[in-house]
This record gives structure tokens, C-alpha cells and sequence, in this order.
């Protein structure tokens, strides 16, 4: 809907014309994401390779995740600056490393014709295979030993581990090659016969279970480095994206993202760097980034356009308008709405997620009515920004982002959904005490490699009393747990006895803790058994302001959280006696649930007391309270030693008097 609507706005424009290789032209007139509009429409109606080059790391992630929304995920990738300048002693991160990798190897293999990125990835220069190929295909029934597959993945940057936990891990154990590759959810693992690849498939990292059988899988680098090349016998050459390019892309830059004295600088910055480091047998500084001069000769030679900058020969309007200034005000918004209809414009709505949709639709029900919602176009999606995009088929896309002035965050797909079993004793030292499900407390002597067969099976050494011995292989790890002893942190716990390997007092204080527990869980069922027969308080279904509030949330729920709260609006809005847990990390947005069902128990009439266990904390939850329920006539105080008797005896009257909600 969108694409179609800005190219038929095109086609309409008789002085709209993109500049040929070696020409350069301004564009006005796009906001929000309208240049990401501009680059998917571009590449669809010309065939050409379009390059997006955006003002800050920022601003290009949300560009990419533009066009993901525009459907070119196909076609589009991304391609991140390095983190860090030449010349400083970090390590590069796996996740941007990869990703320059992969959009560079699509680049060259034709799969990449939209690409996104910064001035200074446009620069940056890395080894490039001058003779084709990039990373390796396995492929079930070819030959291939476990050496060669180790050595091929050290070259591509691949870290040997004692177990796959996370991208750019691999880990050989016996006919087993695990390996974690970048754009995988999940890791691969290749099973070995004779020297011949028996099997590929996909496995769940927790439960280490296949989850998907292969023919054939590409690993592709996470690093590209000269190594990688010659172990492959393939020469290489430094080359920058830009240096990549077919003659006929169109490079747009947003801004100040081709301003060349920004170039200038960096280029002045990493000279420097090599000079400060004092090491003469340092790359040199055009090795790393392609300087000032070739970079203008190469931009010289090739189609620019620059968005919102006057630095072209000619400039083009294309007169988009911007999202309205909502902010919130529901009235303004269908006010918005409703003169965009009547002018015969259609009305779209993107929202983050579909528990936005679901909110966005009943708030839209409750303040327009059902026949003008329904009129409105309401879909799951992501941009920037939003637009009124004029012509023949004229169309307003507003984002639930901006109605509500809640920032917008590029939702990153974690690759990691969960641990290991090794990881589990990651930490674990030799010397240190670890507790075995089977034989008790022993104390951790380090790893071995133990002969079975013909087979070589790493194993964890755990002494025992009497300097017994137990040898646990590394698929049984899920027996071992490292001691932590009972009592304060901060001081030094007393250390455990060591178990005899085979003997009775391991046994027994197991047998007596599984009593305790039968005892403990028969309490525990008398306990919810007479819950289940009582009678609890089923609260209303959501009001308009509890619609309102939830979507003013400066942020995008996360996934979780969108359930998390949905969990527990049901538990509220059912008889039964409410009884749930929600757990979750530092900064995660546990607070924000409790807000929510705070203002929820409010609406229906009841007060909410809301425990925490510092009086720090009191003050700080008093001040987030306060702050998200200001537009509604709700009460929230404080009771803790920050308050003078006075105002506690004040809190406690008004507490009773029922003038205190929460």
C-alpha cells in the first residue's frame, strides 16, 4: 500500500528524474521514513543498486528496519561501521564483524541490491577474495575430516570452545562438529563417518535436540581476514563497500552523511591513532579506510543523491508531509482521521506489535465509533516515521510510536534463546567445591581427556574423600551444579565436607530433604485447595483510560513483557483468586506491569498497596507512580522513615478515609 501510493505520486511527476553515474541531485520533502520510502521504490522501479548511507549507527538500523516493514528483506542488507576506529586494542564484536561479512558476500554474489549504511562503513575497508568465494558449503555425503572443517572455521574467525553457547562458537568432539554461524537461530551440527559428512541438522541449544535436518548448509565467516583467504587458496585485497559498487547504484546520504570535511576528520583520527601506537609494523592508515581523495574520485564517478541536503546540481521536492504532532491527545488523532477521509485519502496505522494493534483498534472503536475505525487501515508493522504521501492514490501512515510519543526501538532477534549445559560450570575453578545429583560434594580437579574405545571424551575430574576419583563426561554435565554455601555473600562461608564416593551420608540427607519436601508440598496443596473453593474479586475488562495509559508507554513492550501482562490481566479479570509470580531482570519492566494493574484495580473502586524492600525503592516506585498516572485523578502516596509522624499519621488517615487509591 505504501510503495504503491509513493510510486504512483511518481509517475505523476514529469520533473522527477534520478541522475545517471558521474551526476548528483538534492531531494526534499521525506520525512519520517521517507528515505527508506525513497531507496526500496528506487531499486524497484529501476533495477539498480541503491546504497543508503545514514547520518549516525542509529539512524541506519532504523533505516534497515524500514525496509524490512517496505518488504525488501530479500534484497536488503546491512552493513555496520566497526565499532571501535583502526588501531585500538578491542576485540570486534562477533554480531557487527558477521554482519559486514555476510552484506559484503551478498553484495558480491548478487544477492544484495539494497544496502544500508554509515559514511564511515561505507569507507572501511576489509580483505576481500579477489578470485570469488566467501565462507564454505557442507554438504551431506562429501568428504571432509574434522581437521580440515577446524582449521576452515578458525580461518573464517570462529572461536574452538568447550561447548556452543553463542554466535562465532564451535566446539569438535569426537565424530561431532558443533558451530554456531551467523543468520542462524539456531546452531549446526555436522556429523562426521569415516571422513565423510553423515548428517547436518539444526539443535536446540538447551535441550540439544535436532530440530531440522539438512542437505547442505552455508557457514559463512564472521570475520573477514587475509587468512581466510589463503588457507581457502584464494588471493585477497582490501577493498571499502564503496570501491564494491557496480557503476550504475544510486548512493543516497542523508543529512551530513557525505559532508567532506566529516571524512577529513576521520581520516586525520586514525593517522594519529597509528602514530600514537608507535609501532612501525602497523597496517598503514589506507589500508583500513579508504582516504579522503579516492573516496571523492570514487563518489565522482557514480549516481548521488542526497536527501534533505542542498550539496546536488539540481533539487527535487517530493513533497511528503510529516506525521501530525499527536502526542497522546486521542481527539487530535481522530480529528487527523477524519480530514484525511473526507479529502478521499485513505488512513493507515502501523503498529509495533499486535498487542498495540489490538489496543490501537479499541481505542480507535471508543473515540471515533465503530464505522469511522473501521474505515481506518490498522496493521502490525515498524517505520521511523510516519507521512502523507499526495497524488492520485493519496495516503496518511501514522505509526503507534508517534501518536502515543513513545520512542521506537529496532527490535533485535536474539540469536541465544537459552544456555548450554555447560554453562552452568563456566565459572567453576579447580579447587573449587561442586555438588554431583548422585554422589554428593566433592571438589572440582580439572578436565580430562579420557580414551573410550576409539573415541576421545573430554571429562570434569571431581575428588572425592579418601582422594577418590570421579570422572564425569561432558554430556552428563547436567549432574554437576557448583556449592554455594547458605548465609551473607560478604562473608567467608565455611567450607562443605567432602562426600565419600559410594557412601551413606550423601544418601541419607538426600532421602531426608525429599521428606521435607513431600511435607512441604502436602501443605501446600491443603493450602491451595481451599483457594481454589474461595471466592475472589473478577475486575472489569479494560476502560478507555486503561487503553490509553497502557499505550502511552514511552517504549515498545517487549515480547515478554506483552505476555507477562496479559497473564496477569486475565488472572485479574477472572473469580478466581489471583496467585502469579512475575520474574524478571533488572530494567525489564516489572514496574510497568504493576503500574498497569495498579490503575486497573483503581478504576474498579479498590486501593492497591505496593511493597518494596527498601525505603530507597518507596521513593523512587512513589515518583513512577505519580508520574505515569498524572493524567488520571488518582492518588499516589508514600508510607516509609522518609516521612516525618506526621505525615505518616496524615497517610494512614487518608488510607483508612479511603482518599489514598494507591
Amino acid at each position: 500500500m505504501i510503495r504503491a501510493s509513493f510510486e504512483s505520486m511518481l509517475r505523476t511527476r514529469q520533473d522527477v528524474r534520478w541522475p545517471a553515474p558521474g551526476e548528483r541531485i538534492s531531494v526534499k520533502g521525506l520525512p519520517g521514513a521517507g528515505p527508506s520510502l525513497l531507496a526500496a521504490t528506487l531499486h524497484g522501479e529501476t533495477g539498480r543498486h541503491v546504497v543508503l548511507v545514514a547520518d549516525t549507527p542509529g539512524d541506519a538500523e532504523l533505516r534497515f528496519a524500514d525496509l524490512e516493514t517496505l518488504g525488501t528483506s530479500a534484497v536488503a542488507r546491512y552493513m555496520p561501521q566497526r565499532e571501535t576506529l583502526p588501531y585500538e586494542e578491542t576485540d570486534p564484536h562477533v554480531e557487527i564483524s558477521s554482519r559486514r561479512a555476510e552484506a559484503i558476500s551478498a553484495l558480491l554474489e548478487g544477492e544484495a541490491r539494497i544496502l544500508v549504511t554509515t559514511s564511515r562503513g561505507l569507507v572501511e575497508r576489509s580483505p576481500v577474495s579477489t578470485s570469488g568465494g566467501f565462507g564454505i558449503t557442507v554438504r551431506v555425503g562429501e568428504q571432509t575430516s574434522r581437521a580440515e572443517l577446524a582449521e576452515q572455521l578458525d580461518s573464517m574467525g570462529f572461536e574452538a570452545t568447550t561447548g556452543v553457547r553463542e554466535l562465532g562458537d564451535y566446539v569438535v568432539r569426537g565424530g561431532i562438529v558443533d558451530v554456531f554461524p551467523f543468520g542462524a537461530d539456531e546452531p549446526l551440527r555436522i556429523e562426521l563417518w569415516d571422513e565423510r559428512v553423515e548428517s547436518l541438522r539444526r539443535f536446540d541449544l538447551l535441550s540439544q535436540r535436532s530440530t531440522e535436518r539438512l542437505e547442505e548448509a552455508t557457514i559463512l565467516p564472521v570475520a573477514l581476514s587475509p587468512e581466510l583467504f589463503e588457507d581457502a587458496g584464494r588471493s585477497s585485497e582490501r577493498r571499502s563497500l564503496l570501491e564494491l559498487l557496480p557503476l550504475d547504484t544510486l548512493l543516497l546520504f542523508e543529512g551530513s552523511a557525505c559532508d567532506e570535511p566529516r571524512r577529513t576528520q576521520l581520516w586525520r583520527e586514525i593517522r594519529q591513532a597509528r602514530e600514537d601506537l608507535g609501532d612501525e609494523d602497523a597496517l598503514p592508515a589506507e589500508d583500513l579506510v579508504l582516504p579522503p581523495e579516492a573516496v571523492s574520485a570514487q563518489l565522482n564517478g557514480l549516481a548521488v543523491v542526497h536527501v534533505d541536503s542542498p550539496a546536488g546540481d539540481a533539487t527535487v521536492g517530493l513533497g511528503l508531509d510529516p506525521h501530525p504532532p499527536i502526542e497522546r491527545r486521542i481527539g487530535l488523532l481522530v480529528d487527523e482521521i477524519r480530514v484525511a477521509l473526507d479529502r478521499g485519502d485513505r488512513a493507515l496505522i502501523l503498529c509495533d506489535s499486535s498487542g498495540q494493534l489490538e489496543r490501537m483498534q479499541e481505542i480507535l472503536a471508543d473515540a471515533a465509533g465503530t464505522k469511522l475505525a473501521a474505515r481506518v487501515h490498522v496493521a502490525v508493522g515498524g517505520l521511523s516515521g510516519g507521512f502523507h504521501i499526495p497524488g492520485p492514490e493519496p495516503l496518511l501512515v501514522l505509526t503507534d510510536h508517534q501518536i502515543f510519543a513513545r520512542s521506537r526501538r529496532v527490535r533485535r532477534h536474539r540469536r541465544l534463546h537459552g544456555v548450554a549445559p555447560l554453562e552452568s560450570i563456566a565459572s567453576v575453578t579447580p579447587g573449587d567445591y561442586i555438588v554431583h545429583l548422585d554422589h554428593g560434594i566433592g571438589r572440582f580437579a580439572g578436565l580430562e581427556r579420557v580414551r573410550v574405545g576409539e573415541e576421545t571424551v573430554e571429562t570434569l575430574k571431581v575428588e572425592y574423600a579418601e582422594g577418590e576419583i570421579l570422572r564425569v563426561p561432558h554430556y552428563r554435565l547436567d549432574l554437576i551444579e557448583k556449592w554455594t554455601g547458605v548465609g551473607d555473600p560478604d562473608t567467608t562461608a565455611r567450607p562443605p565436607a567432602v562426600h565419600k564416593l559410594g557412601g551413606k551420608k550423601w544418601k541419607t540427607l538426600r532421602s531426608r530433604t525429599e521428606e521435607s519436601i513431600r511435607a512441604m508440598a502436602t501443605e501446600l496443596l491443603d493450602l491451595y485447595a481451599h483457594r481454589s473453593v474461595s471466592d475472589g474479586f473478577g475486575f472489569s475488562s479494560d476502560t478507555r483510560w486503561q487503553r490509553e495509559m497502557e499505550s502511552s508507554f514511552l517504549y515498545e513492550d517487549t515480547p515478554d513483557q506483552r505476555s507477562a501482562w496479559l497473564d496477569v490481566k486475565r488472572d485479574m479479570e477472572s473469580p478466581t483468586i489471583m496467585d502469579r509470580l512475575v520474574c524478571g531482570d533488572v530494567g525489564y519492566g516489572k514496574t510497568e506491569i504493576a503500574i498497569r494493574a495498579a490503575f486497573k484495580a483503581v478504576q474498579d473502586g479498590k486501593q492497591v498497596a505496593v511493597l518494596a524492600p527498601t525505603t530507597i525503592l518507596v521513593e523512587q516506585h512513589l515518583h513512577t507512580f505519580a508520574e505515569r498516572l498524572a493524567g488520571y485523578p488518582v492518588r499516589v502516596a508514600a508510607l516509609s522513615r522518609m516521612r516525618t509522624p506526621a505525615e505518616q499519621k496524615a497517610a494512614l488517615l487518608d488510607l483508612v478515609e479511603g482518599r489514598i487509591d494507591i
